[in-house]
């Protein structure tokens, strides 16, 4: 839980739309990680609880769910953010 709150929670909140700086590699992967697994629980709600409710056909599925393109708009910027730091620490390391 400690990493989660550490590489995830305060990427988020301290740092959504940084591009200055440097993400070390544990930060980078921690965040990628706790990214999909959220990805993955939010699609799993969509297709077995919120899709039934609102009678979503199962082609309307496989493009992604509410949740799921929801989730995704709002992590846009942290993601590249997060990446742009991260090739900046891959590029003094050479």
């Amino acid at each position: 839980m400690e990493a989660f709150n550490r590489y995830f929670l305060d990427t988020i909140k301290y740092r959504y739309a940084k591009f200055d700086g440097r993400a070390s590699r544990s930060e980078f992967w921690y965040f990628t990680l706790f990214y999909a697994l959220i990805s993955i629980a939010l699609a799993l709600v969509d297709i077995f609880v919120l899709n039934p409710m609102l009678g979503t056909t199962p082609e309307r599925t496989a493009q992604g769910g509410l949740l799921e393109i929801i989730f995704a708009l709002a992590m846009l910027v942290p993601s590249v953010a997060i990446a742009v730091r991260r090739l900046h620490d891959m590029a003094c390391s050479t």
